[in-house]
């Protein structure tokens, strides 16, 4: 009886690894050393936080509850509940970063534990890449309640495909029509497309093209770039922000989306053929 005990927990773990494997821990730890300063982490942040709770807004206006999906570190899930949002978080790996918290649920986003049309805001930041995006977003469709946000955020241009999606564990990178056919199929109505790190698209290209003319696997100037460096980068994309709150870029190294569910829409959306 122990050894069968011993197998079926074995039989479990290997599971839960299998299912994860599309992002390893190894690269969430290091994310979570360098995300509080770096120059992608920390401006992308705080546009996503005005995005789900607008600083005119106070957190009683905030649709609610928000929901995390693929929500790594917990970071922004932690910095909502500052501005005193009812946000919470889904995650793979919440066990090693989050492992008593109530705010915090084990789950992959292909299979969301969370309730039925019950969720004012579903996010999922960077996630829909590494998972089947059909189900994943039907699924997002099944917890939203009618009238509720979606918000995306996808890796973008083909073009850009390099070593770090492959350590990231991406399936694909994004189109613009590509993605809304995703999200459009899935039910929802886009509200707004557009990208992040414009101004730096042509320096990551650059970065991109030169890692595979030298057949380079070495990801470390966009990992962890110089501290001089980053700060210029960083700077970059604040700026960007700034101007963006008036004109949208149309493009980037990431593209970002919010979209809703129409209110009267049914559990399960048909699927488009």
């Amino acid at each position: 009886m122990p050894c069968s005990t011993r197998n079926d927990r074995h039989s479990v773990t290997v599971a839960i690894e299998s299912a994860r494997s599309t992002f390893p821990r190894e690269r969430l730890d290091r994310i979570a050393l360098d995300e509080s300063g770096h120059y992608w982490h920390a401006p992308r942040r705080k546009l996503l936080l005005d995005l789900i709770a607008p600083p005119h807004l106070t957190a009683d206006h905030v649709e609610r509850p928000v929901v995390d999906i693929g929500c790594g570190t917990g970071a922004l899930v932690e910095a909502l509940l500052a501005r005193g949002v009812d946000a919470h978080g889904v995650d793979p790996w919440t066990d090693q970063h989050h492992p008593l918290s109530e705010r915090f649920r084990s789950g992959e986003m292909e299979s969301i534990p969370w309730p039925d049309g019950s969720a004012g805001i579903a996010c999922a930041f960077d996630v829909l890449e590494h998972v089947d995006d059909d189900t994943g977003l039907r699924e997002m469709h099944r917890i939203l309640r009618p009238g509720g946000r979606l918000l995306l955020t996808v890796p973008a241009h083909r073009w850009l495909w390099s070593r770090r999606d492959e350590l990231a564990g991406h399936q694909r990178r994004y189109s613009r029509s590509l993605l809304s056919k995703r999200v459009q199929d899935a039910g929802f109505h886009i509200e707004q497309l557009f990208g992040f790190q414009f101004l730096l698209l042509p320096l990551i290209g650059a970065s991109r093209l030169g890692m595979r003319l030298m057949r380079s696997r070495d990801t470390m100037l966009e990992d962890r770039p110089a501290s001089a460096f980053n700060t210029l980068l960083r700077t970059v994309n604040r700026a960007e922000i700034s101007i963006g709150r008036l004109l949208r870029p149309p493009t980037g190294s990431s593209l970002v989306l919010t979209a809703r569910k129409p209110l009267g829409a049914s559990r399960n959306p048909a699927v488009s053929t």
